[in-house]
């Protein structure tokens, strides 16, 4: 694979090399999980002859069959990548540079974010949020973007899951009886994925990796929703009514109140979903507001 990783770099990204930059060389970067498994993404950093930092990440997979995994994460990076263009928050997310795929092998190579991850205290938490915040306002006047009710939100979260409608039906009740506040909020696509072990801070500033969830929620809210649970699930209510009020009124949005109940149930949801707090196939209602009312009472 090494040879035509080569190739591909010397043929398609001639403008970030010459030929002092040969040999390349490659380390195998993973997480406690990734690349375990055949399904798993496999990622390289990529240097050229004697740097000391890599300039390329390219993710690969060790079986051809989930090749999807790739082609989604490439496309949902050009899609980041497309909505920041020209905007001073680009720099928050690595550049895709090439998807190849040969009916055997794919790849996709993309620029190396260079940074240390993040030891989140409050003040930290403030810096990143604010970071955070920015991107989306600017996503928001950047383009048009129709607003929706509670129950819009909540409809449309909820037909996601492929539920029967008896079961679509009791959770939208359980919602509506979460919150009494007005809401209208925009549809501004989502990073998916704001953890923690997403974020790199480097010299140029905040760096967001890892997108293969990008897309899957447009509800605002959700990706702090999920940066809140993951740095404190105890003060995660006082931290959406410290910052959920700024931020909605700086894309624009209307929340009436300061009962965030019902959004938060559709994080959590969302997040079932998408398997990032569930593993279980078996998707139920009563599982999902069991979880939500042990995990935030």
């Amino acid at each position: 694979m090494i040879k035509i990783f080569e190739k591909v770099i010397k043929e398609n990204l001639t403008s970030y090399l010459t030929d002092s930059d040969f040999p390349l060389s490659y380390l195998k970067f993973s997480t406690v999980t990734s690349g375990a498994g055949l399904n798993d993404k496999v990622i390289l950093l990529v240097f050229k002859n004697r740097a000391p930092s890599p300039f390329l990440c390219l993710k690969t997979v060790r079986n051809y069959g989930a090749r999807e995994a790739i082609s989604r994460n490439f496309n949902n990076l050009k899609r980041l990548n497309k909505l920041t263009d020209g905007s001073p928050h680009a720099h928050l997310f690595a550049e895709a540079l090439y998807l190849h795929d040969d009916g055997k092998n794919i790849f996709c190579i993309e620029t190396a974010c260079l940074g240390k991850k993040i030891n989140l205290d409050e003040s930290k938490l403030r810096d990143v949020v604010k970071n955070y915040v920015d991107f989306q306002e600017y996503l928001v006047k950047s383009g048009g973007y129709s607003m929706r009710s509670m129950a819009e939100l909540a409809k449309e979260a909820v037909t996601k899951l492929g539920l029967s409608e008896k079961d679509q039906h009791k959770l939208l009740e359980y919602v509506t009886g979460l919150s009494s506040a007005e809401v209208r909020l925009p549809k501004i696509v989502q990073h998916g994925d704001l953890t923690p072990d997403n974020l790199l801070l480097s010299k140029r500033g905040l760096c967001i990796i890892d997108y293969d969830y990008v897309g899957n929620s447009d509800i605002p809210g959700f990706d702090l929703f999920g940066l809140f649970h993951r740095f404190g699930q105890a003060n995660l209510p006082k931290l959406c009514e410290e910052y959920f009020p700024v931020y909605f009124k700086k894309i624009g949005g209307k929340f009436s109140g300061d009962n965030y109940r019902g959004l938060m149930f559709l994080y959590h949801l969302i997040e079932h979903t998408q398997g990032k707090l569930h593993h279980s196939e078996n998707i139920s209602f009563e599982k999902v507001i069991y979880d939500f009312e042990h995990l935030y009472p």
